[in-house]
């Protein structure tokens, strides 16, 4: 099943697939990078999309079909006081796909807007890559 099907499968989201990388906001597509453009299969704005039904929920904000794969994109500060909001973000994701298409779909990534403020020595950062989060700068794939 194509990253569109699966999109339009979700009657909450059926209506915000976009083509390429069109669905992440401009300010944000310069911290992506995949290596093959072609191979792109579309993008949707959690965020954005799911604004008006969940006002008051801690929203992921994108998914990105990218070679069969799905890729669940945070783009929030990366210092250790920001760490549980992004948690409480990661359960609503999880809660939310949990009986769609997208249930086995498992790449979270946060992005830090202004680079890293969390040492991979830390505590935080463990309990980041405990939680199935890659934590970067730029996602390059």
């Amino acid at each position: 099943m194509t990253f569109k099907e699966k999109v339009e499968k979700i009657e909450a989201i059926k209506n915000c697939y976009c083509e390429g990388l069109s669905g992440i906001e401009k300010k944000d597509r310069k911290k992506i990078d995949f290596s093959n453009s072609r191979s792109i299969e579309g993008s949707v704005n959690l965020d954005k999309c799911l604004k008006k039904a969940c006002p008051n929920d801690n929203r992921w904000d994108y998914a990105i079909g990218y070679k069969n794969k799905v890729y669940f994109v945070e783009i929030h500060p990366a210092t250790a006081g920001e760490r549980k909001k992004v948690f409480k973000k990661l359960e609503w994701l999880k809660r939310n796909k949990q009986n769609t298409v997208f249930k086995s779909d498992n790449n979270y990534y946060w992005i830090g807007t202004n680079g890293i403020k969390i040492l991979p020595s830390s505590k935080y950062y463990k309990e980041i890559k405990k939680k199935g989060i890659m934590l970067v700068e730029f996602l390059k794939v």
